[in-house]
């Protein structure tokens, strides 16, 4: 828990704990609190690239779904303590005045001494979400009673008012910048989007194409992988004879199971010297889910990949958590250069499905069992 040296601050400055600047808030059960309908504000409903309640639900009371507890009002802060790093927080609008979060928010609610923008601001830094302690791992997750007694720094009233101020006018700027960029970033999608289309049709290598009329066609190609990939599972299952001091058996070579070829039946023509596979044709025989342990935050284990890390098309590795394993475990599941990673489920339902190639990894990562692992089977 990091502590803040009162004399670093400024004059008329001074430490508190969220608890004692807190007003007490309210659980409630909406099928006994409302007589019809109530808006819910969920994890999904916070915009977290700008910490906005962008999208709350209006649901019956009496379906209200069991986690539906907090009741909100006007200038609440709601932070999410699932996952704290993904910065789910926003200031509660009066038109959501009386509605209910879900139970993965912790509701601030400020008393007349702290401006709700001044506490707002300061919850959603880095270095204050950084000092949350989270336990477990699906999902990692912080606790009320030690999220209350966390340290921050209290302005003098009417200078809470004026750095709110400020920062409202400068964050203004800043959003008109980010719509803007967003605006950039869907027409690049467009575009990225119309480049691949473009590519899995063959359209960008047709000129290569009639340039290059004696290129070996993707057929011969993939017997070729295919080969090599049973070769290598062959000499996998040797390897493990000879480590155990067995001598294979008569009928070793038929437990290879050959991958399944795709149904073409409804798929699109191809261009000439093309052809159809699946993903496990082209992968070796180490395609694998990762591994399930429960995480820790002693940076001294070995690190894995966060569920943030294949957000995007090449694997962040700075999104990591660490798991409590031995090295030799650890080493049948670290990440190679070229690794490709597809989100199974499990995690962020916004994530599912999305794949990401790894770079070059620093030392020994592994991966979760959240994530599918395929590596390219080589050819020769």
């Amino acid at each position: 828990m990091r502590v803040i040296d009162p004399q670093l601050l400024p004059a008329g400055w001074q430490v508190a704990t969220l608890e004692e600047i807190l007003d007490p808030t309210d659980n409630v059960d909406p099928k006994n609190h409302f007589e019809k309908c109530f808006d819910y504000i969920d994890i999904e409903a916070v915009d977290n690239s700008v910490q906005r309640i962008s999208s709350p639900k209006r649901l019956e009371a009496s379906a209200a779904p069991s986690r539906a507890r907090r009741k909100v009002q006007r200038g609440d802060i709601v932070f999410s303590l699932v996952r704290p790093y993904l910065k789910n927080i926003a200031i509660v609008g009066g038109e959501l005045d009386g509605a209910i979060a879900s139970t993965a928010f912790f509701v601030c609610r400020p008393n007349s001494s702290i401006d709700e923008r001044f506490l707002f601001n300061y919850l959603r830094q880095d270095s204050f979400i950084e000092g949350i302690t989270t336990y477990g791992d699906s999902p990692p997750a912080g606790h009320d009673d030690e999220f209350v007694r966390l340290q921050i720094p209290i302005a003098p009233a009417r200078e809470q008012e004026r750095i709110a101020d400020a920062l409202d006018e400068l964050l203004s700027d800043l959003d008109a910048g980010v719509e803007a960029l967003r605006r950039a970033q869907a027409k690049l999608a467009l575009y990225r989007a119309s480049v691949l289309k473009a590519a899995v049709q063959g359209d960008l290598t047709a000129e290569w194409r009639k340039l290059h009329p004696d290129a070996e066609p993707a057929p011969v190609l993939l017997q070729r992988i295919l080969a090599e990939r049973r070769q290598r599972w062959e000499q996998e299952q040797l390897r493990k004879f000879k480590a155990a001091g067995k001598t294979p058996p008569a009928n070793w070579k038929a437990k290879y199971k050959e991958p399944v070829a795709p149904d073409t039946t409804n798929l699109p023509p191809l261009p000439k010297g093309w052809c159809w596979a699946t993903l496990t044709m082209l992968s070796t025989t180490e395609t694998r889910n990762g591994i399930s342990v429960e995480g820790s935050n002693n940076p001294l284990d070995i690190p894995a990949l966060g569920l943030e890390a294949i957000a995007t098309p090449v694997v962040d590795l700075r999104a990591k958590r660490f798991l409590p394993i031995p090295l030799e475990i650890a080493k049948k599941y670290a990440i190679r250069r070229g690794d490709l990673f597809i989100m199974r489920g499990n995690g962020s339902r916004r994530l599912v499905g999305k794949c990401s190639v790894a770079p070059e990894p620093d030392g020994v990562i592994v991966f979760p069992d959240t994530m599918i692992r395929s590596r390219a089977q080589e050819a020769n």
